[in-house]
């Protein structure tokens, strides 16, 4: 049982690291392991079950993090009643999920229930609220509801720096999220620099061969190509695809 435990953490650290092969590994071992010594509906199985779901989303295997996403969701909801911590936790895989697979409004319907609940449970400064009000404002983002979106945004990242301080992963991920608010709505001159602060953060928290380091990388491409500037596009672009190799391989929807 304690094995099972560190493997489903370390599966969680991994993925964190963007090493998702390695978290996979160390998940799916975890899960074997728990669904041989704890009854299905323990929180024990549903929450390895959850990890597996949401590293399987991280590698672009949608369907199969659907399946485990909404039997988690299914078992928390019968052993913890429709409002929970955990139950807010699968509804936000889920929002997520819905997100990453192109479905808006299915994302911001599981967004709003989690947050809704968050907010509830945990009240207003908390990590876990946090991340669920960045989340609802991806999504509202994406759909061009850019003034409900930047509310959210603001919130998020007032909460993240009260807790967290100046130089965290997720101070860059507020930063760089309204950034990208600003570049949809063609503010180059202020996206740029508010990208360029969430790359040196990340930078200097993860390293250089990092999921969200790529990600930044490509924001930073896009205002350069919005601005006309082909050729420092071009650059940061290729950046971003040799690191995109590396940490997802050949065959990733990314």
């Amino acid at each position: 049982a304690v094995r099972a435990t560190m493997l489903n953490t370390m599966g969680k650290v991994y993925r964190n690291l963007g090493l998702y092969d390695k978290a996979l590994d160390l998940v799916q071992e975890s899960l074997d392991i728990r669904q041989k010594m704890f009854p299905e509906e323990s929180e024990e199985v549903v929450s390895s079950l959850s990890t597996l779901g949401v590293v399987k989303m991280d590698k672009g295997d949608f369907a199969a993090a659907d399946a485990l996403m909404k039997q988690a969701l299914e078992i928390r909801r019968k052993v913890r009643g429709p409002e929970h911590v955990a139950v807010a936790e699968s509804l936000n895989n889920l929002g997520s999920l819905r997100f990453e697979a192109g479905d808006w409004k299915g994302s911001e319907q599981y967004f709003r229930e989690a947050l809704a609940q968050y907010r509830k449970l945990l009240g207003n400064e908390n990590l876990s609220t946090a991340t669920s009000l960045n989340d609802l404002a991806m999504v509202l983002n994406n759909q061009e509801k850019y003034e409900e979106s930047e509310a959210l945004y603001r919130e998020s990242l007032g909460i993240r720096r009260k807790l967290l301080g100046g130089d965290h992963p997720l101070i860059a991920q507020s930063v760089n999220n309204i950034a990208m608010s600003y570049l949809r709505q063609k503010k180059y001159t202020q996206a740029e620099p508010m990208f360029q602060e969430a790359l040196a953060i990340n930078r200097k928290a993860v390293g250089e061969v990092h999921p969200v380091v790529a990600s930044n990388l490509n924001n930073l491409a896009l205002v350069y190509l919005e601005q006309g500037q082909a050729g420092k596009a071009e650059e940061y672009f290729r950046q971003v695809l040799a690191l995109d190799r590396k940490i997802y391989g050949e065959n990733h929807p990314r």
